[in-house]
């Protein structure tokens, strides 16, 4: 099956994601199928007691996506029809950022932070973890990435998603679906339209891919924790594929005034 990624000796109908801990198997064809796919990627990884695996969907992604009834095993706000969202729309607090905030950020990036406007999204942490940014830099240059993912644990789990190969496959997955191609497609334009609302760009340059292959998981997930699920659908795909980043406690030092704003 094109459509389907597979590490270690997952079987065919079954795609997995290794994301460290817990293990996420995500759909397959039969329940039985499943189950294999499960036992296979715990003799890979290991079996104890911080060991787990959950299924989060099938293949037929638009179809789950739009389902009426609640999956409270993968929304934690109650809304029933969306993939488990990583923070709650409590800590997604957008605003100007603050210096506090710019110094957070500069710590998570590793360089001074360059065109910020605004802190869109929070970690459940309190800190910053997705920023707005300039179409363009100080200098006039173009920044056509309007949504930056900051926070390192959040990169981190992405990359490993990435390394997987999901980028390939939901590629390929464009070139088979209409459906979900016209959803990505509709993605693209909602970011060129926030984008544009602060400074159109000549040529109206896409970011991580789209609107027809994806490139760069990073983008799609900082798209979907900026404006919110059921805009993006690859975007909050990997995101329910993402371990919680911030119930560890924040991924950089940061001042009181900014874990408890």
């Amino acid at each position: 099956d094109t459509r389907c990624v597979r590490v270690g000796r997952g079987c065919a109908g079954a795609r997995i994601a290794a994301v460290v801990r817990p293990l996420v198997v995500v759909g397959a064809s039969s329940s039985e199928c499943a189950s294999d796919a499960k036992a296979d990627a715990e003799s890979d990884v290991g079996p104890g007691p911080r060991f787990a695996a959950r299924r989060v969907g099938t293949c037929d992604y638009p179809r789950r996506y739009g389902e009426s009834e609640c999956r409270s095993d993968c929304c934690i706000d109650g809304c029933g029809r969306v993939p488990r969202s990583v923070t709650s729309p409590a800590v997604s607090r957008a605003g100007e950022p603050t210096a506090d905030d710019l110094a957070v950020v500069e710590r998570q990036l590793g360089r001074t932070p360059r065109a910020v406007r605004s802190v869109v999204h929070r970690c459940e942490c309190g800190l910053p973890d997705v920023i707005e940014s300039a179409p363009r830099l100080p200098d006039g240059s173009p920044f056509p990435t309007f949504y930056y993912l900051t926070c390192p644990r959040a990169a981190g789990a992405v990359g490993t998603l990435e390394a997987a190969g999901l980028m390939r496959q939901m590629s390929a997955r464009l070139q088979i679906d209409d459906e979900l191609a016209a959803a990505y497609s509709a993605a693209h334009h909602d970011y060129l339209a926030r984008r544009d609302a602060v400074e159109r760009l000549p040529g109206d340059p896409g970011v991580g891919g789209m609107p027809t292959r994806v490139k760069c998981l990073h983008v799609l997930v900082a798209h979907s924790l900026a404006v919110g699920p059921r805009v993006n659908p690859l975007g909050d795909e990997a995101l329910a594929l993402l371990p919680r980043w911030g119930s560890a406690g924040p991924c950089v030092e940061a001042t009181s005034s900014v874990q408890e704003s």
